[in-house]
């Protein structure tokens, strides 16, 4: 009697087990496709908010240099704001890259838990976030 117990004792803990694991693996896999939908995320910020600057740059750049007026004074300050905003996209583009150095580790992690061959290339956000100047040379 003691041994069907122990047996029947077992194949619950082996089921019970079977379950963690399997839930284990379906978390793993909804974390990595939210890491998927962020790096699709941020890639489409990066680019929306890259080309915003280049778009506000070359517009006043085209007045600047399409003034014939001569009221060029009001103009040279404007120029700062392309400036301003080219140096806050890089500390917001530097930090991006910091942090999704992290993300990077995390879904490479995943990867191999899950037993997934190919993955997105991700290092490409931490590459074009830590070389804000890419769209623009």
């Amino acid at each position: 009697m003691y041994h069907c117990w122990q047996l029947n004792k077992n194949a619950k803990s082996e089921a019970t087990e079977q379950v963690l694991v399997e839930e284990r693996r379906k978390e793993k896999w909804e974390e990595y496709k939210i890491h998927i939908e962020l790096y699709k995320y941020y890639l489409d910020i990066f680019l929306k908010a890259s080309l915003a600057l280049l778009g506000i740059t070359g517009g006043i750049l085209t007045f600047y240099f399409n003034d014939k007026t001569g009221s060029s004074r009001l103009l040279k300050k404007a120029l700062l704001l392309p400036f301003a905003f080219s140096l806050a996209y890089a500390g917001v583009y530097f930090y991006g890259a910091w942090l999704w150095c992290e993300v990077s580790i995390t879904v490479e992690l995943l990867r191999k838990q899950l037993g997934i061959e190919r993955v997105p290339d991700i290092q490409i956000l931490t590459v074009l976030l830590s070389r804000p100047q890419t769209l623009s040379h």
